[in-house]
């Protein structure tokens, strides 16, 4: 199923608080910003792109987290599953009552996508030195 160009404004509406909550995310790994590597998160991001749904890009996570401490330093992967799972509400929103379960699904990934995307382009600013 596409998007419809309505489902698309309706997602652009919450894009501001997704630039946000990415933003938040890799501020809160300062204390590990030194053992986590970018491509960490193009890797998650890569699995975004690619995923059709949610679950599966917090599968990844959670392998991600059984296999780097970094990851489970004050639960911080577990913190992005939840704000993986938080988006959830925003894809019902965007759908609307009636809505399928796929076309929620469909929604949600777009929003996971869109979050990941941010999150790069924030660590890449940090990267160099960035500071807010």
């Amino acid at each position: 199923m596409a998007l419809s160009l309505e489902e698309r404004r309706k997602i652009d509406k919450h894009q501001g608080k997704l630039v946000e909550s990415a933003e938040e995310i890799v501020r809160n790994a300062n204390e590990i910003w030194n053992k986590l590597d970018r491509s960490q998160f193009q890797n998650v991001a890569g699995v975004a792109t690619s995923a059709e749904c949610v679950p599966v890009v917090t599968n990844f996570i959670k392998y991600q987290i059984g296999r780097k401490k970094s990851w489970s330093h004050q639960n911080f992967g577990m913190n992005i599953i939840e704000q993986m799972e938080n988006l959830e509400a925003k894809a019902k929103s965007v759908a609307g009552n009636k809505a399928s379960e796929d076309k929620v699904d469909e929604i949600w990934i777009e929003l996971c996508r869109s979050f990941w995307g941010y999150v790069i382009r924030y660590t890449k600013f940090r990267g160099k030195g960035g500071q807010d």
